[in-house]
């Protein structure tokens, strides 16, 4: 069943049924701290910069109904006494018409119930921390309409952990109404019987959560009690059922903002309301956010900045291919997702509640493979981020880090280190600037500073010594697979694909360390990229395929009952380079042969069908789910490897099978958005064959785009250029790449000529790799 469309433009999503299989979410942003997520019904939430420790409103996971509470109007014909929402939920009303219109940075609501139309349009503002609600309103009819518009919205605690610790917390809030507004002070969490942290204690954190409307409030509740009704849900809240609001206050209970405002609206009659919700630091400053976008023009003026930020964001990278879903998902929505995940990482969705797990350390890392080229500056700022929050004296990381305060957590896992390398060198191919390296920076756990280049050395160091009986690095808590527990049977089990990822770590460190002049790095690297090279195809090459690793027995093998091949140690062979032709093409084979489904190509094979102690958490999954099932971030390495390999028809078969606008007209069985890649994918071992999970924040979106634009289109930055080498299907005989690359304008033409040429403004070059140029504007034509 087909829930919507996209645009003619592609930049929107037009939802047609608001009963979507899940809720369909966008993220709407200022990209300096306030976010919030909104759903095709105008569910979701918001916070300040951190959504553990700076949540704004409210919203229940995993709640019944589903995707509650959000950012609701209802709307109330005083003479009639009925009421509705225009985003459907929460009265849940049949609407005589809807569509949501899910666009970069902003969602619209357009619907009409009994001749009133509404267009409810959410963003945040690009200049202030706040978000606005603006919905007009129309009276079709022939009859003059009084109309009551309420806009309700549940406030939450600053830290949101605290708003389950109710025995306490419930006794600090306060919320008032003053200057027209609904002013909400945060909560400084307690720390309760730790005399130290104690001693600084402030009692409120700096800043209010604020309501207003452009329009003068008659009466307002902010009581959520008060304006639902103690057994009531936002279906029916007594507030709107009464003549009129309560006038509430609190101090101590369960916050909310309820404004109500009266309008008439005569025949053919348009009226606006907004609403202003955000944060500031006083409530003068909130006040004057409230009087800035009460006025249309200011309201106009930044939903136009935001829509050009998103076509200058977009502008940097365009394509025109024979192929109109690899456009419009390459050109728009994958770069769009990935701008997200930047932020965001693996924090706050629909999936990721945002109290205990923060940013992680790999995440993080590769999500800035896919926007170095549209915000270099912000990748650079990250690095520095990621490695002084995260990066031990010892080289080793931790896991995860919070954006505020600066604090990391987790540790103990083989693989998380090298990806700072991956990030380094990414960055570098993209902006040319070497220069990173020399800048010094701290460690997580010491006040000595060592340039980025020595923290690289040193995370390279870490994995040279932590290795095991087969010279194999450990893998200590885990490697990329966090659910591949080996350690609760072994003692010192050891992962072939962390010993992959560490030969591409030290291929792309030996290319550093030549550039920059440091020989004796130089020497050591190569050694090591041969002995541990050797070591994996001596000890680690099973006849078809390569080992997973060394446990208690040893993993990935045609002699386990289960999980016998694995799909990342083929993959990353052929991506660090480690495998031979021979060797590459026969466990591609192999994954072809085992793991690959019609919904996408599974982790391992044969899943697992009951717990194992020797494998751990990942046998815990039911069949075919999560990395029992299908794990869409590794299809794109399969993409990647298959590119490497030159079969351009099978990397693109398994990038359309991931893609998920092809499964638009059977979206019930996906469930998941068709506009963003999810994470897992049910595989035909489970019950719910297709169901897609945990969409927008996943390494899928920034893999993808990799392998899309670096792989299959074949425009990869390097060092010293632009390297060329197209693997795009057959019956592509010519497309079109615009690309900036270091102050240039690429505008790249590809023809199928059977033979490969590249000319740079009609001068033919050797090799595939176009070199910088001191240019604005160069013409390539590349005929291969």
């Amino acid at each position: 069943m087909r829930f919507g469309r996209f645009s003619e433009t592609g930049k929107e999503y037009i939802i047609e049924k608001w009963n979507t299989p899940t809720p369909w979410i966008n993220y709407i942003s200022n990209q300096n701290g306030y976010c919030g997520i909104v759903s095709q019904t105008g569910g979701g939430f918001s916070f300040f910069k951190d959504p553990r420790e700076r949540r704004i409103t409210k919203y229940r996971y995993n709640n019944v109904p589903v995707d509650r509470p959000g950012r609701y109007f209802y709307i109330k014909n005083e003479k009639t006494e009925e009421f509705w929402s225009p985003t459907w939920q929460p009265v849940m009303k049949d609407l005589d018409f809807y569509e949501c219109r899910h666009g970069q940075g902003y969602t619209i609501i357009n619907s009409k119930y009994k001749g009133i139309t509404h267009s409810v349009l959410y963003f945040v503002s690009p200049d202030d921390d706040c978000e606005i609600w603006q919905m007009d309103i129309k009276n079709t009819t022939k009859i003059e309409k009084e109309i009551s518009v309420y806009s309700y919205s549940e406030f939450t605690f600053w830290s949101e952990p605290e708003s389950r610790n109710i025995q306490w917390s419930l006794h600090l809030t306060r919320c008032s109404f003053i200057d027209d507004m609904i002013i909400y002070n945060f909560i400084e969490p307690h720390p309760a019987f730790d005399m130290k942290a104690n001693k600084n204690y402030v009692g409120d954190r700096p800043g209010y959560a604020f309501m207003g409307l452009n329009l003068k409030p008659v009466d307002f509740d902010c009581s959520r009690d008060a304006f639902l009704g103690m057994y009531n849900s936002e279906t029916q809240p007594i507030g709107v059922i009464n003549k009129r609001l309560s006038n509430s206050i609190i101090r101590g209970g369960v916050a909310c903002a309820a404004l109500r405002t009266k309008i008439n609206l005569a025949p053919g009659q348009i009226k606006q309301i907004v609403v202003i919700l955000g944060f500031a630091d006083t409530i003068n400053k909130a006040d004057i956010l409230r009087r800035k976008y009460s006025e249309q023009k200011n309201v106009t003026q930044v939903f136009d900045k935001l829509n050009k930020s998103w076509d200058k964001y977009l502008s940097n990278f365009k394509v025109e291919t024979p192929d109109r879903e690899f456009d419009t998902v390459v050109n728009i929505w994958n770069p769009y997702q990935c701008k997200t995940t930047f932020d965001w990482s693996r924090y706050i969705s629909f999936y990721e509640n945002g109290e205990g797990r923060g940013m992680g350390t790999r995440d993080s890392c590769q999500d800035t493979l896919a926007v170095c080229s549209f915000i270099p500056q912000k990748v650079k700022n990250r690095i520095k981020q990621i490695i002084s929050t995260t990066q031990f004296i010892t080289g080793d990381c931790y896991h995860q880090f919070f954006p505020l305060g600066g604090r990391g957590d987790l540790k103990g896992f083989s693989d998380d280190h090298l990806w700072l390398i991956q990030m380094v060198y990414a960055y570098i191919c993209e902006t040319g600037d070497l220069s990173i390296l020399k800048e010094k920076i701290p460690f997580a756990d010491s006040k000595k500073s060592e340039s980025i280049y020595k923290h690289l050395c040193l995370a390279l160091d870490y994995t040279e010594k932590m290795k095991g009986d087969n010279g194999l690095p450990l893998i200590l808590t885990a490697d990329w697979n966090d659910t591949l527990h080996l350690w609760m049977e072994a003692k010192k089990p050891e992962s072939v694909l962390t010993a992959q990822l560490y030969v591409y770590a030290l291929k792309q460190m030996l290319e550093l360390a030549e550039r920059t002049g440091e020989k004796n790095d130089a020497i050591k690297y190569k050694k090591r990229i041969k002995r541990m090279t050797d070591i994996i195809n001596t000890k680690c090459w099973d006849g078809n395929w390569y080992l997973r690793g060394f446990g208690s027995e040893v993993i990935g093998t045609q002699k386990s009952n289960r999980a016998k091949i694995f799909l990342n140690s083929q993959v990353w062979a052929i991506i660090s380079g480690v495998a031979t032709e021979d060797r590459a093409r026969e466990c591609m084979e192999s994954v072809n042969k085992y793991l690959l489904c019609s919904e996408g190509i599974k982790l391992l094979w044969p899943c697992f069908d009951s717990y194992d102690q020797t494998y751990g958490l990942i046998s815990r999954y039911n069949k075919g789910r999560k990395e029992n099932g299908i794990f869409a971030h590794a299809n794109a390495w399969a993409i990647v490897a298959e590119t490497i390999l030159n079969n351009p028809e099978r990397a693109f078969d398994y990038y359309k099978r991931i893609l998920p606008i092809t499964r638009n007209q059977k979206a019930e069985r996906l469930k998941t958005e068709p506009y963003v890649f999810c994470q897992t994918i049910c595989s035909d071992d489970a019950l719910n064959v297709g169901e897609g999970a945990n969409s927008w924040l996943t390494g899928t979106a920034s893999w993808m785009y990799v392998a899309a634009t670096q792989y299959i289109l074949g425009i990869k930055p390097v060092i010293n250029g632009l390297m060329v080498k197209p693997c795009v299907p057959e019956n592509w005989k010519e497309f079109k790449v615009f690309r900036k690359f270091r102050g240039c304008n690429y505008n790249i033409r590809f023809i199928r000529k059977g033979k490969f040429s590249i000319t740079v403004d009609g001068e033919t070059i050797n090799g595939n790799i176009i070199p910088v140029l001191e240019k604005k504007e160069v013409n390539v034509v590349v005929e291969f």
